[in-house]
C-alpha cells in the first residue's frame, strides 16, 4: 500500500465507525463487553508545526506520521493510548533519554511509542517501536 495511505483508511474507518454506533465496545475471548472505546480526535497541524517539528529533531518524519499530524495532530483512544500533540511530542522528548533522531510520539499506558527516523530516512518502514516501561531502545 502506498506509503501515507494508510492512516488515511485508518482513520476514516474508525470515524465511520464511531459515527454511525457511537462508541466502541471492548470484547475480551468470550463475548465479555470490558468498557466502551472512545476516541478524541485534536484538530489538524498546520504545515509550518510539521515543518518545525522536522527542524526540531533534525529529521524526515515518515510520510504515514505527517499525514496524521495533518489529519489530527494528536488523539486519545480506547481510554488509554494517546498519541501526542506536537507540542507534547516537543515537550516530553527533552525528559526522554533516546538514542539521535529517534523521539517519543505516544504513550499506551506505562508503554511508549517511538520512531527512529534514523531507519526511515535509510528507507525501512519499520521505524515505529512500542517501548515497554523497562526497556530501553538499543
Amino acid at each position: 500500500m502506498e506509503e501515507g495511505k494508510l492512516i488515511h483508511l485508518t482513520l476514516a474507518g474508525i470515524k465511520e465507525a464511531v459515527s454511525k454506533y457511537g462508541t466502541f465496545p471492548m470484547i475480551q475471548p468470550g463475548g465479555f463487553v470490558l468498557e466502551d472505546a472512545t476516541f478524541e480526535f485534536n484538530e489538524p497541524a498546520t504545515e509550518d508545526e510539521i515543518r518545525k517539528l522536522e527542524s526540531h529533531f533534525n529529521v524526515s518524519l515518515p510520510k504515514d506520521y505527517k499525514e496524521f499530524l495533518a489529519l489530527h495532530n494528536g488523539l486519545e483512544l480506547l481510554d488509554g493510548i494517546e498519541i501526542l500533540s506536537i507540542e507534547d511530542v516537543m515537550k516530553y522528548n527533552e525528559t526522554e533519554d533516546l538514542p539521535e533522531k529517534c523521539f517519543l510520539i505516544g504513550y499506551h499506558f506505562d508503554g511508549r511509542y517511538v520512531i527512529d527516523s534514523n531507519r526511515y530516512e535509510k528507507g525501512n518502514l519499520d521505524y515505529l517501536f512500542y517501548l515497554d516501561s523497562i526497556e530501553h531502545f538499543d
